[in-house]
């Protein structure tokens, strides 16, 4: 693995999302001042039906990455055309077919949205989402070559400077006449431009991508990625049915409020969850290279330092999160925002069971295994179906919409939290599941103890300034938490790994600044 270029992507993303999260909470604050909890509901209403109508892409993207790894190591032009001609077609297909159905479905929405909101209102909003999701795909297949060459920090950059000229447009215009409206229009305006312009460097960068005659992909790359599309599309569906249906279930069956309240977790914890994401899958494509090149037993160490960096930063994220949630969204959007704090425990508890398969993930898409049997890429899509029988059955049994909603969650959870390591422990390092499990209950213990000291300390602070409070609370948290994991794990290897790898950073950043 080139560290270098891993560790320049991871912090490219990282240090362009400080950025953008910021901006995008100033956007999000001044959202809720100025059109109001119904538009925000709305808001995150047509973006749930957009990531449904978005699953025809089929996780393409996905498979074509994993497949470009190989040929673009072996500098195959040839190949890496071939795939890429294959892109450009599926993603003209899926654009026009996004467009197709999301019309003949209109009717559905004036359903799912209450009286709040007029009908013409909603068609338009609704048609601003359809026209920015089918342009992105005209152009945006390009990316890819650039994300599996291992330049993520190109992307990181472009991205960076369109979420800011869109933020700034976005507060320009948010207190005029139509403002929503104009909101969306700016969003569209900035993501075409990026993509253009990613569409322009790869074109320089990948000069040989500009030829017209055609190339007659090998077969074994077709089967490859006719392969892994099926796996990955039976995966996101399971992932939709999970993640997605959230927002049509509390509006369908709550009101257009308890989305606009649930938008504000969800936006926190959507901007956690991609900084460490994209820790990962910042690393997926060097992490594809790294496991050509190495042994299996260098490839297993491998995956338990990435475990344990998995275990300790949710650790710290779920503390944090519980800790913290309902005095920063009082802060930030109003106590209107806020609901009690057993449904916020669920939200994290949610939250952490998933986000602790990240490390098998990324093992799993580096090696490409979605389907190493066939009824492996069902074992998702079993997570998803139980997600919606569980929340509507909850839903009606106790009339709790939230609670509903989010313990359905919580049941389907289990089969992810199985799912994904069993096939990467099975089918990638031939090792018995069980060894796997053992410490990950282990790890759980551990975040559990953590979580419940800190937000134990933390209900006793009564402080009347709200910034002393939550100061206060990080305080308390942080030193919980380091004293938690120093002083379980100080003679755990892994941890002495990164110890030894963060002091090794700080003596090289030194030695730089003495120069």
């Amino acid at each position: 693995m080139n560290d270098k270029t891993a560790v320049r992507n991871i912090m490219s993303y990282i240090g362009a999302y400080l950025v953008k999260t910021i901006l995008g909470f100033i956007v999000r604050r001044h959202f809720a001042a100025y059109l109001g909890q119904n538009v925000m509901g709305l808001n995150a209403l047509m973006t749930s039906v957009i990531s449904m109508l978005s699953l025809m892409e089929m996780g393409v993207g996905t498979a074509i990455g994993f497949s470009l790894y190989r040929p673009l190591q072996e500098g195959d032009e040839n190949a890496i055309r071939g795939i890429m001609n294959i892109f450009r077609k599926v993603y003209t297909c899926v654009a026009i077919l996004v467009l197709a159905i999301s019309l003949l479905i209109t009717p559905v929405m004036f359903f799912l949205v209450d009286q709040s909101l007029p009908n013409h209102y909603v068609f338009r909003i609704y048609l601003l989402f359809l026209l920015d999701t089918a342009s992105s795909y005209l152009i945006s297949y390009r990316r890819v070559i650039i994300q599996s060459d291992k330049k993520a920090f190109v992307i990181n950059n472009v991205d960076l400077i369109a979420f800011a000229a869109m933020s700034l447009g976005q507060l320009a215009v948010m207190q005029s006449k139509n403002g929503f409206e104009k909101y969306l229009l700016i969003k569209m305006a900035c993501v075409v431009a990026a993509n253009v312009y990613l569409w322009y460097r790869s074109g320089r960068d990948y000069p040989f991508l500009r030829k017209k005659q055609k190339i007659e992909l090998d077969q074994k790359y077709k089967a490859e990625i006719l392969k892994n599309v099926k796996a990955l599309f039976v995966i996101n569906i399971a992932s939709y049915f999970v993640f997605g249906t959230d927002n049509l279930l509390l509006t369908g069956f709550g009101s257009l409020t308890a989305t606009a309240i649930y938008s504000g977790y969800s936006m926190i914890v959507g901007v956690v969850n991609n900084v460490f994401n994209r820790v990962f899958s910042s690393i997926t494509a060097n992490l594809g290279h790294f496991l050509l090149m190495h042994t299996d037993q260098e490839n297993y160490s491998l995956f338990q330092k990435l475990f344990f960096l998995n275990f300790v930063i949710e650790t710290f994220v779920s503390a944090f999160m519980l800790v913290l949630f309902n005095d920063v969204i009082t802060l930030w959007l109003g106590a209107e925002y806020i609901w009690e704090m057993p449904l916020v425990i669920i939200i994290v508890l949610n939250n952490y069971c998933r986000q602790m398969t990240q490390c098998s993930e990324a093992f799993r898409g580096a090696k490409g295994l979605y389907s190493p049997r066939k009824w492996v890429k069902y074992l998702a899509l079993l997570e998803g179906i139980t997600n919606i029988v569980f929340s509507v059955l909850l839903i009606k049994l106790t009339g709790l919409v939230e609670y509903g909603v989010f313990l359905g969650t919580t049941i389907s959870t289990v089969a992810a939290t199985v799912g994904v390591p069993y096939v990467v422990q099975r089918y990638l390092f031939n090792r018995d599941l069980r060894e796997y499990f053992s410490k990950y209950i282990r790890y759980f213990i551990s975040s559990f103890l953590c979580c419940g000291i800190a937000l134990t300390l933390c209900c006793q602070v009564n402080i009347e300034s709200s910034i002393v409070r939550v100061a206060s609370k990080i305080f308390i948290t942080g030193f919980v938490f380091a004293v938690c994991i120093g002083t379980v794990y100080f003679r755990n290897p892994e941890f002495r790994f990164w110890i030894k790898q963060f002091r090794s950073m700080l003596m090289k950043r030194g030695n730089r600044n003495d120069r």
